[in-house]
């Protein structure tokens, strides 16, 4: 048991230098070489790759577009590395921290405009991530709902009365 506690270290640092050492190399493929890269574990084995950048705006992109680019290269990189699929995040000068706290406090806004006028809200065309933290935020609330509708880029999030 304590061998493969080991055996399972040993393999998630081996993971993470792995991600390290590919995410650095995009980076500087990218040109981006005073970015620096760190990666961590997160909940159930996720990879954060975090990069640090004088310019974040050149690779986070317009409404978070290159960083999610960024996030399916790198996927496809480690798998491609290591054989197997591992959740995957990545992270540009805490723009995530900062995106994740404002789309909860839309969801939050949200919930109270639904909870007053007993109508569903409509919200924003949101990527997946932002969907999913929509959701995660209002799973629990006692009077409203959410649910996904549409198709591709304009897929967004409406919020609605709980029945």
């Amino acid at each position: 048991m304590v061998v493969e506690k080991r055996r399972k270290k040993l393999n998630k640092t081996k993971t993470e230098k792995t991600a390290q050492e590919l995410a650095s190399e995009l980076i500087s493929l990218l040109g981006e070489k005073e970015a620096k890269t760190a990666v961590e574990s997160g909940k159930e084995g996720e990879l954060i790759i975090k990069f640090t950048s004088e310019d974040p705006e050149f690779l986070i992109g317009y409404r978070g577009k290159t960083l999610e680019s960024l996030q399916i290269l790198l996927k496809l990189m480690v798998f491609s590395k290591l054989g197997e699929w591992r959740p995957l995040l990545v992270d540009v000068n805490d723009y995530r921290e900062k995106q994740k706290e404002q789309i909860v406090d839309l969801a939050q806004k949200a919930a109270v405009e639904v909870e007053a006028s007993q109508r569903p809200s409509y919200l924003p065309p949101m990527s997946a991530y932002e969907r999913r933290l929509i959701h995660l935020n209002l799973a629990d609330h006692s009077s409203v709902t959410s649910a996904s509708e549409g198709e591709g880029e304009e897929r967004r999030v409406v919020v609605k009365p709980r029945e």
